[in-house]
């Protein structure tokens, strides 16, 4: 079923994008960016994907640094 959704979704973007001028068509793409944009869910779902990201990032380098940084920094790992 999600493949027939997805495949009506793509014929019918196809068909707009082949029967509308460029700079009408630009127009409607920034149009709807800027709703998505100033949605206040996406920007929380942005929120919680950067923080989780930086808590992601920290818990590596906090790894990669338990470990002593060598073999994650450029050893071959052969012994």
């Amino acid at each position: 079923m999600r493949f027939k959704l997805g495949l009506a979704a793509g014929v019918a973007l196809g068909w707009w994008l082949a029967s509308t001028p460029p700079d009408q068509r630009r127009a409607k793409v920034e149009e709807a960016v800027a709703r998505v944009r100033d949605d206040p869910r996406v920007k929380q779902v942005t929120d919680v994907v950067a923080r989780d990201a930086r808590r992601l990032g920290a818990a590596v380098e906090e790894r990669i640094g338990a470990r002593g940084g060598g073999e994650a920094a450029g050893g071959t790992g052969a012994g």
